[in-house]
């Protein structure tokens, strides 16, 4: 039998930087579409592109430092995973919904 150590590692190392790649678009699309919604009409700002959308966000994160605490240690990958997955995709897509419920009332 085989060691697969160095395989799930490997693994691991592409999923990481999959999601980051994937969060920061994600992120930055949700952003430059708020933007354009609430601020630009808002303070008279010209609508952010994506780019720097994402660059925004990158300054306003390192600002503010959000760090969360979770306990790891005893979930297995598979919930590990569908919780990166509903933290990349799902929660910028839930924010846009809640930004277009909000939007409709101004």
């Amino acid at each position: 039998m085989k060691d697969n150590t160095g395989l799930a590692c490997f693994g691991l190392a592409v999923l990481a930087v999959v999601s980051v790649v994937v969060s920061a678009l994600m992120n930055g699309w949700v952003l430059s579409i708020l933007w354009g919604w609430f601020v630009s009409p808002l303070f008279g700002l010209p609508p952010l592109s994506i780019a720097a959308a994402i660059g925004f966000a990158l300054v306003v994160g390192m600002l503010t430092k959000q760090e969360t605490q979770s306990e790891t240690k005893d979930k297995e990958l598979s919930s590990l995973i569908a919780a990166l997955i509903v933290r990349v995709v799902f929660a910028p897509l839930f924010t846009l919904f809640i930004g277009w419920v909000v939007k409709s009332f101004i």
